[in-house]
């Protein structure tokens, strides 16, 4: 994972700090956001694998369970071809979770589905597997539903809808799972930075720096984020 600059690495001509622009304060970000999603997924896999072996004695799972597999050896790498028909494979997925009857093997895989499509920017496609995700799975489980809406805050986000991810995120602070708050929080006080709640923002970006831990890359970003906005103050 890269390593995130706190301090402003921004000087203009005379040697004076000046604020990073937008864009470039995405670019610091990005650095670490799919990386920090990855992380999620691996911490799925170890859930949903755990499910698996306690019932891996169960016909019907062994049976849904080789499907899914199938589908993942013939679909999945595919994904990351630029040419690859993003739309053909949600049909085919949709139907894979028809055949298995919902069956929770398949979580991990449209979880790493929906990350491969928002790294290629098939963002619309991408909302729509993560839509199924939650229809399908986030009722439940708790955590089903947070490693879905978690993704959905950030490709909202992504796709400029700023209300949406804020609602998304909302949800994510209300709910029983405490992993990746401090992230949670993170994207919020930026959200409220694209709404035009500065002062939101700043509250925000510092709860996140008095409560995370303060190596953390999380906790570089708010720092970050806190310098930009003072000096964007002082232009």
């Amino acid at each position: 994972m890269n390593e995130v600059t706190a301090t402003a690495p921004y000087n203009g001509p005379d040697g004076t700090a000046v604020p990073l622009t937008d864009d470039s304060m995405e670019a610091q970000w990005s650095k670490y956001k799919i990386p920090i999603i990855a992380l999620v997924a691996v911490i799925v896999l170890g859930v949903i694998g755990y499910g698996l072996l306690s019932n891996h004695k169960e016909n019907k799972n062994e049976e849904f369970g080789k499907k899914v597999y199938s589908f993942t050896q013939a679909h999945s790498a595919k994904l990351e071809k630029e040419t690859y028909d993003v739309a053909s494979y949600i049909v085919s997925f949709k139907a894979l979770l028809k055949d298995v009857e919902g069956f929770e093997g398949a979580f991990p895989l449209l979880l790493s589905s929906a990350d491969k499509m928002m790294q290629k920017g098939d963002l619309k496609e991408s909302l729509e597997l993560l839509q199924l995700g939650e229809t399908q799975y986030s009722n439940s489980n708790a955590y089903k539903a947070f490693f879905v809406r978690i993704r959905l805050a950030a490709l909202y986000e992504d796709m400029g809808k700023f209300n949406e991810s804020y609602k998304v995120l909302q949800d994510l602070l209300k709910s029983p799972v405490k992993l990746l708050e401090s992230k949670v929080y993170l994207d919020l006080g930026r959200i409220h930075l694209k709404r035009g709640e500065k002062e939101k923002a700043k509250t925000t970006f510092q709860y996140v720096i008095d409560n995370g831990k303060s190596g953390d890359d999380v906790v570089k970003m708010a720092r970050l984020y806190m310098s930009n906005m003072e000096l964007s103050n002082l232009k």
